[in-house]
């Protein structure tokens, strides 16, 4: 008989408990965690929001997208745009540019993420998907919140 046998017995639930515990880890790595902070929640949904209006193609809602952003991005950012041709100069120049765009598919978010807040608070926000003209995009907007209105506003916008 072997004197071992007991103190091998004794290891076998410990063994047992940390495979159990791998197998577990293992099953949980590829759960997407979003937050569930309400305000993080918020920031999300609105630099969700703004990527739509930026890459919104569809004619019929172009004109009111970009009157939109107008509110929720600041005006040294808007102008910025303004000078790179990225924003309309005007709302003739607006309406002009949404007859440019035939109505084909959806925009569609593939996915949106925090980045290491800023120094001075800041929130980078990434934001990836397709426009409706299947125009992938990758834009990281940097979040600020406008103390006048209370509200978020964009101060940066970086594309990738």
């Amino acid at each position: 008989m072997n004197r071992n046998a007991p103190a091998r017995m004794a290891l076998l639930p410990g063994t047992a408990l940390m495979v159990l515990g791998c197998m577990l880890l293992a099953a949980c790595a590829h759960i997407d965690v979003k937050p569930k902070d309400p305000q993080l929640l918020q920031m999300q949904t609105f630099a969700e929001k703004v990527a739509g209006q930026i890459y919104d193609r569809n004619p019929s809602t172009y004109v009111a997208s970009q009157q939109q952003l107008i509110s929720e991005i600041a005006p040294t950012t808007l102008k910025s745009l303004k000078a790179q041709g990225f924003f309309p100069k005007s709302a003739a120049e607006a309406n002009a540019k949404a007859k440019t765009f035939k109505p084909e598919g959806e925009f569609k978010i593939e996915d949106s993420s925090f980045l290491k807040a800023t120094d001075n608070g800041l929130i980078p926000v990434e934001v990836k998907g397709v426009a409706a003209d299947k125009t992938k995009f990758d834009v990281i907007l940097l979040i600020g919140l406008d103390k006048r209105k209370n509200s978020p506003v964009v101060v940066s916008i970086t594309t990738k």
